[in-house]
């Protein structure tokens, strides 16, 4: 057996963990720590990280406390992990399951009510001094639904029990009465003045190393040189401290540029004001300008009317003299034309002109008939191209055009095909067809070649057969249609116009019922002061499945009744009650909840095709359909027959037997059902698009309408006017030959004589000068009197304006009217004056009304400018107001702003950002690049740990720190620089630095950590180097490494950091504290390793508490001075029961225990200590005279001498029971696979008897109360036999016989002990196994055991178990 390291005297080591009510641990417990280490075990879910967190939580401070964390790696346990806390252990949480209510994983908790818990540790020196024992005591209290524990922490010098704090924490932390009852002690609700008091009393560093030892319990978790390192072993940079500096003084920077942007703001709020100013000052000064030259106008303008009515009266008078003049010459020429006139005719009358005169009227009559029938033939053809037809050029086709109007006009006796000359193109074939009319098109004419027609009146023409002719439809007759066109599309319009209403009521209303029914609801809502949500129409609760959509008009018909009833609940029947003469025509219903099921109804009624929204009043609905609306659906009329009550799609309702409806189903528009406005809108819409465009075409039938009475009108008249004429109105070519033969016999009578000739152009010479004197006669009288006329307006006005006052006038105005007057005219008189006037004033009222608004517009702005400068700043404008009256005071403030505070902070700003921002970002960067020298000096001391012992064989392992700097850090460094250098720093860039130091943004904080912790910008490397310093290999932060290699890398990193940490640069051999915890200790290591790492922990000088799996316990067993078991029962029961490993005593003979891989004592008398496992694994059956059992070796036969049977001891009970065994029946097969080497024959001491075994004969009776027995095992091997079978332990730890007999204790019993049960009826102790005289086949005993007495204050037994096997 490897021989453990001393301990050394001195060193403060944890002796003794007491809890009460921790976790599973109910009660009061007690768990003895040997000075050589201390092997906690068991299986998962026993306690063991249960134990390892108590004593966590009385060390570690808050903030760094975790607990559980050696299981957070593993996904399995990591949620359990997660959710330990105080208050979970405080609680005893001892499981979680899922809430069937809620789904929600939550735990259950042994203690529910108001309880109290205590964590007890025991530091010793190893000395005997007053002072060589220091007790710390963490004490938790919670109230009854409580998630927020009282605490009280105390350190006692001095040895002291957990339960004697009960009564000053049972109801509450009593620190009085603790400081009362230890005056010399450290009592504090506060964690930090106790961590201060006994990190000074046990010799710890600092802080950082209580957060080392903390995360020590879950070293497999440290993966890297890097994670422990960074985390553990050096202290957070003041590069952290610097930034906070940074962003607090920058906070003087960020006012000082606040107060800048404020005061540019202010600049830019009342930069407008000088405009808006001067456009208010302009625009008022023109309007009053305007209005003033306005009011001036009258009196301008008719002083100036009056000066220019005199001189044109001047003129007038003037003008009427010369208009008489030509008068009375323009009268005289007319006497002597008429005078040449009568005789000229006189002479042509001598000469035979009465002939001549007759053909001379001849030809004049001639000449006005042409022109007449010239006139009407025009018109005529004028009117039949309107109408499409041609004008008929021949006297056949205008009979033809005749007949065929006389027809149309009303004839009952169409032309016969063929005996109608045709008139080729003039007459289109003309149909019915509206189309037709409408879009003017024509129809051809569908023509054959005929044999010539000769009549009488005139020559023979070509015609052609006419084609079948219709009569066009008479303008009456159309009246009806575009009536009906009108109604249809009057009944279109309305149908639009009420789908628009009932969109604009649904968008308002947000429900499908009819707004009337919505606006009374509201009313009574108000009135009853009620939401409208609680006052639905069943319409809002049902609408029609999709699916069912086609039925829909007949259900809404079915249905409206009861969706138009509004539903009350109970509660607000009285409410509404008051109020409902608030909506005159709503009815109501109160309706309770219920939830009775509807009555059944047939697959294919319509209560299936009607959707109830689900509420408090669903049950009713659903009750109330398929009580009074169970219509079953048919597809045909037929099927009415067969039910009482059905209904078809096309809305055929029968309601009984004998009655059958065809109502009139509801539209879309009309439509009441359904939860979902927006659904509702959308079909609006559509049938809004669909009426829309049916509104479009009933417009465009009533236009067509209309084009074609017009065009039957237009035809009708054309048509009257050719019935009424005659052929000789239009016939030209007559009336232009009787005009020409006219002409000829006037030319022949006028060419017979020449007397006649002349005497003919004497008469019209004569006329022509008469004529011309009466027109110039005419033109003088006219001008005359237009003379005599003007001039007396002129005198009229002149009457009229009698004196007007000219010098009322200033002058200014007068020039700037006449200017005005100007521009409109440049030549004014009295009779445009008027004219010109007004446009002047029209001109001049605009301007006034341009100058107002432009005023009111330009103050508006101002007032409103004004007002939320006000509004922003009210300190600087405490006495001003916002009226327009006050602008040149706020000009007044914008000049101070601009001349006087701005450059005071700009200056101000530049001090700070130039001196105190730039001082803080340089002593940061600073810090930042000198970090990694400093962290290469904290190394030193690391380094000089490791040298302490090898690494390897002949190697030594260092440390080494490479700068590493990521590119973030870079940039961060860049970025200083530029801000630290010799110009002015941006304010933006640093603002933007500056806020993402301060950010509490994830990502800004993870850049935050990765620029300030710098010990992220270095790289920990692990080099295995000769004494000489030679370096043999480098370990890149344990990368590449096996599990067990890595671990080896980071335990002698951990060893040394923790010597450093605890020690310091001191040159002691150990440090002064020496409890070290591991949790789950080397789980992925091999043997050579874990004993290697064991070696340089105690090379190091630390005390080591290891809790690992049950694998470990034969590598592990060598390098602790006990075991303890950690067992739980049904999962909620914890305990520890501890054996203690002693060298032999002197004075007692060893007592030889059952062999490695053999038989032991039975499960109750050798299984004291044990585990509570069966012990079937290995060892005996009882009764069968050791015939052995499935996993063990067979006994040797040699022969055993019986031993005395030895009494049991009295042990005394914790809270919780005490389990079977203390070594648990896992470890038995590995020990019954590896027996170790069998030592020489010698003489054997028989093991002590089962007392408990059936025919071993009874011991004397003692005096003193016997074990209880052992609760029922708690391991899966655990039996009906399990009180009988044998246990067999692990490698080289056997079952414990029964202790030897003490007397029974007299001290004092502990508050929550309980009476062991009587002692069971003795009986004869088994002969043993006969022992072997070879040696050969049977090794030599490993242990001897012995029970340690029970002490006063002792919860557990103890069971002392000397080692007497070889050193392997």
């Amino acid at each position: 057996m490897k021989t453990p390291h001393p301990s050394p005297t001195g060193q403060w080591r944890l002796a003794r963990i007491e809890l009460v009510n921790w976790g599973t641990f109910s009660g009061h417990h007690v768990v003895p720590v040997p000075r050589e280490g201390f092997l906690l075990t068991g299986h998962s879910g026993s306690g063991k990280s249960s134990l390892v967190d108590a004593v966590a939580a009385v060390l570690t401070p808050p903030e760094h406390l975790r607990f559980n964390v050696a299981a957070a790696g593993t996904a399995a346990t990591e949620r359990e992990a997660g959710d330990r806390d105080v208050v979970s252990y405080v609680r005893g949480a001892w499981r979680h399951r899922t809430d069937e209510s809620t789904g929600e994983v939550v735990a259950d908790h042994l203690r529910q009510g108001a309880t109290w818990s205590g964590v007890l540790l025991r530091y010793s020196n190893g000395t005997d001094a007053d002072d060589g024992t220091v007790t710390l005591v963490r004490l938790f209290h919670l109230t009854r639904g409580s998630s927020a524990p009282a605490t009280l922490h105390v350190v006692v010098r001095g040895e002291v029990g957990l339960l004697d704090f009960e009564r000053f924490v049972r109801s509450g932390p009593d620190v009085a009465g603790v400081s009362a009852a230890w005056p010399d002690a450290t009592v504090s609700e506060r964690h930090a003045p106790f961590a201060a008091a006994f990190t000074q009393a046990l010799g710890i560093g600092s802080e950082q190393a209580l957060v080392l030892l903390h995360r020590t319990q879950s070293a497999k978790n440290l993966g890297s040189l890097d994670d422990l390192f960074r985390g553990h072993m050096l202290d957070e940079p003041g590069t952290f401290a610097l930034a906070a500096q940074a962003v607090d003084q920058f906070a003087d920077v960020a006012r000082a540029y606040a107060d800048i942007e404020t005061s540019r703001r202010q600049i830019d709020h009342l930069g407008r004001l000088a405009a808006l100013t001067k456009t208010y000052d302009e625009g008022s000064a023109a309007g009053v300008r305007a209005a003033t030259l306005r009011g001036s106008l009258e009196t301008f303008k008719d002083a100036w009317k009056l000066d220019l009515a005199h001189g044109a009266l001047a003129g007038a008078r003037a003008a009427e003299e010369r208009a008489q003049h030509h008068r009375k010459a323009a009268d005289t020429e007319v006497d002597v034309a008429a005078n040449t006139h009568q005789q000229a005719v006189n002479v042509l009358g001598a000469r035979g002109g009465q002939a001549l005169a007759t053909q001379a009227d001849r030809l004049q009559r001639a000449g006005e008939i042409a022109a007449l029938v010239r006139t009407r033939r025009g018109e005529l053809k004028t009117d039949l191209e309107s109408v499409g037809m041609n004008m008929p050029e021949t006297f056949a086709e205008f009979a033809a055009l005749k007949e065929k109007a006389r027809w149309e006009l009303g004839g009952t006796k169409p032309p016969a095909t063929g005996a109608v000359p045709t008139l080729t193109g003039a007459i289109p074939a003309v149909t019915d067809q509206v189309a037709a009319v409408a879009t003017g098109q024509v129809a051809a004419v569908a023509t054959g070649a005929v044999p010539e027609v000769s009549t009488d009146a005139v020559p023979a023409v070509t015609t052609g057969a006419v084609a079948t002719v219709t009569r066009s439809r008479a303008p009456e007759l159309l009246d009806g249609a575009i009536r009906e066109a009108l109604a249809t599309r009057s009944a279109v319009g309305q149908r639009h116009e009420a789908v628009a209403t009932r969109i604009q009521a649904v968008r308002q209303t947000q429900t499908n019922v009819p707004a009337a029914l919505a606006t009374a609801r509201r009313a009574v809502a108000e009135a009853a002061g009620l939401d409208v949500s609680v006052l639905p129409f069943a319409a809002e609760l049902l609408r029609v499945r999709e699916d069912d959509a086609a039925w829909r008009p007949v259900i809404e018909e079915i249905l409206r009744p009861l969706g138009t009833l509004v539903l009350v609940s109970p509660a607000h029947r009285a409410a509404v009650a008051r109020a409902v003469e608030a909506g005159p025509g709503l009815r109501y219903r109160v309706v309770g909840v219920r939830n009775d099921a509807p009555r059944s109804t047939d697959d294919s009624s319509l209560v299936h095709k009607v959707e109830v929204k689900d509420g408090p009043m669903s049950g009713w609905l659903h009750r109330r359909l398929s009580e009074q609306y169970d219509y079953l659906c048919v597809d045909e009329p037929a099927g009415l027959d067969l039910h009482e009550r059905a209904v078809t799609r096309e809305g055929l309702i029968k309601h009984g037997p004998e009655e059958i409806e065809q109502p009139v189903l509801p539209g879309v528009e009309d439509w009441a059902l359904g939860w979902d406005a927006d659904d509702r809108l959308d079909q609006l819409l559509e049938l809004a698009r669909e009426t829309q465009a049916r509104l479009a075409e009933a417009d465009e039938a009533v236009a067509d309408a209309v084009a074609e009475q017009r065009e039957a009108v237009r035809r009708q008249l054309t048509l009257r006017h050719v019935a009424r004429r005659e052929w000789r109105e239009v016939d030209i070519e007559t009336a232009e030959a009787d005009l020409t033969d006219a002409q000829a016999s006037f030319d022949r009578l006028l060419d017979g004589t020449m007397d006649l000739l002349q005497a003919s152009q004497d008469v019209a010479a004569a006329e022509t000068r008469l004529d011309q004197a009466r027109a110039a006669a005419a033109e003088a009288a006219d001008a005359l009197a237009e003379a005599r006329a003007h001039r007396r307006s002129l005198e009229h006005v002149v009457a009229e304006l009698g004196d007007a006052p000219t010098n009322a006038i200033p002058l200014a105005h007068r020039q700037e009217l006449e200017k005005r007057y100007a521009a409109v005219r440049k030549t004014v008189t009295h009779e445009v004056i008027d004219d010109v006037s007004l446009t002047v004033s029209r001109t001049l009222d605009a301007e006034r009304e341009a100058g107002l608004r432009t005023s009111g517009a330009a103050e508006r702005e101002i007032v409103g400018l004004l007002s939320e400068f006000r509004r922003r700043w009210p300190a600087i404008t405490r006495d001003l107001t916002a009226q327009v009256g006050d602008r040149a005071r706020y000009l007044e403030v914008l000049e101070r702003i601009r001349t006087s505070r701005l450059p005071e902070q700009e200056a101000r700003f530049s001090d700070l950002l130039t001196d105190q921002a730039r001082r803080a970002l340089r002593k940061l960067a600073a810090e930042v690049r000198q970090a990694p020298a400093t962290i290469r000096e904290r190394i030193v001391g690391v380094n000089t740990s490791l040298r302490r012992s090898p690494f390897d064989t002949d190697r030594f392992l260092e440390i080494r720190v490479k700068e590493r700097r990521p590119a973030a850090v870079e940039e961060f460094l860049t970025t200083l620089d530029a801000l630290t250098g010799d110009a002015e720093p941006e304010y933006e860039v640093l603002e933007r630095l500056v806020r993402r130091l301060g950010s509490s943004d994830p990502a800004d904080r993870a850049w935050r950590s990765l620029c300030l912790d710098t010990r992220r910008h270095v790289h920990f490397t692990g080099v295995e180097v000769t004494a000489g310093g030679i370096a043999l290999a480098v370990h890149d932060s344990s990368a590449g490494l096996s599990g067990g290699q890595r671990q080896k890398l980071v335990v002698f990193c951990l060893a040394a950091a923790l010597r450093y940490q605890l020690a310091g640069a001191s040159d002691s051999a150990t440090p002064a504290y020496g409890t070290i915890l591991l949790d789950e200790a080397f789980d992925k290591a091999d043997t050579a390793f874990t004993r290697t790492a064991m070696d340089t922990f105690a090379a190091f000088g630390f005390h080591m508490i290891l809790a690992t799996p049950l694998k470990l316990l034969q590598t592990l067993e060598d390098y602790v001075g006990g075991i303890g078991l950690a067992t739980c029962r049904e999962m909620r029961e914890s305990r520890v029961d501890v054996v203690l490993l002693e060298t032999p005593l002197p004075d007692v003979d060893p007592v030889a225990s059952a062999t490695r891989g053999g038989g032991g004592g039975s499960g109750s008398g050798g299984g004291s200590a044990g585990s509570g496992g069966s012990g079937s694994s290995g060892g005996t059956t009882p009764g069968d005279g050791g015939t052995p059992t499935s996993g063990g070796p067979a006994p040797t036969s040699a022969p055993v001498t019986p031993a005395p049977t030895a009494p049991q001891t009295a042990v005394p009970q914790a809270a919780a029971p005490v389990p079977q065994a203390a070594v648990p029946q896992a470890a038995a097969p590995q020990a019954a696979a590896n027996p170790a080497p069998a030592p020489p024959s010698t003489p054997r001491t028989p093991a002590p008897a089962d007392p408990g075994t059936p025919g071993t004969p009874a011991a004397p009776a003692q005096p003193h109360a016997p074990v209880p027995p052992p609760p029922p095992a708690a391991g899966p091997a655990a039996g009906p036999a399990a009180d009988d079978a044998a246990v067999t332990p692990p490698r080289g730890i056997p079952a414990v016989p029964p202790p030897p007999p003490e007397p029974t204790p007299t001290g004092p019993r502990p508050l929550t002990s309980v009476t062991p049960p009587p002692p069971s009826a003795p009986t004869a102790p088994a002969p043993a196994a006969p022992s072997s005289d070879t040696g050969d086949d049977e090794p030599e005993p490993d242990w001897s055991v012995t029970v340690t007495p029970e002490q006063a204050d002792a919860a557990s037994p103890v069971v002392r178990m000397t080692s007497r096997r070889p050193s392997l």
